[in-house]
């Protein structure tokens, strides 16, 4: 197969990290350059470009639903709290202790139901 000489542009960060990599593989920069290259090419492919693409919004989107959920389970939870009937005869500062302790108990339950859900949906 002819060769010919092609040069290439790289950032001397990258010049450094291949000429580390290249003496640790005991072989020169400009032969790992074109190995790189080489797999590169054989990896190629649109399709596979848009599965990449693809996977990436599917993480955001996880990401984002499982902020969501835990938006959710708190605001559900502060809803229960703002609606806790007082009893009768307890006095103002006995419900606000027992409103803060409602509410402690369900941001602890609302938590450990987002725990259980990110955890299911980065499937561990």
């Amino acid at each position: 197969m002819a060769k010919k000489r092609f040069d290439v542009r790289l950032d001397l960060e990258d010049i450094e990290e291949l000429k580390k990599q290249a003496d640790k593989l005991d072989i020169t920069p400009s032969t790992l350059a074109r190995i790189f290259i080489k797999n590169g090419l054989t990896e190629y492919s649109p399709e596979k470009l848009r599965l990449m693409d693809s996977v990436d919004a599917i993480s955001a989107a996880t990401g984002s639903i499982a902020e969501m959920l835990l938006a959710n389970l708190f605001l559900a939870s502060r809803v229960q709290v703002m609606n806790l009937p007082k009893l009768d005869g307890e006095s103002q500062e006995a419900y606000m202790v027992r409103l803060g302790s409602e509410s402690m108990r369900l941001i602890k339950v609302a938590m450990g139901n987002t725990k259980a859900i990110q955890k299911s949906l980065e499937g561990k």
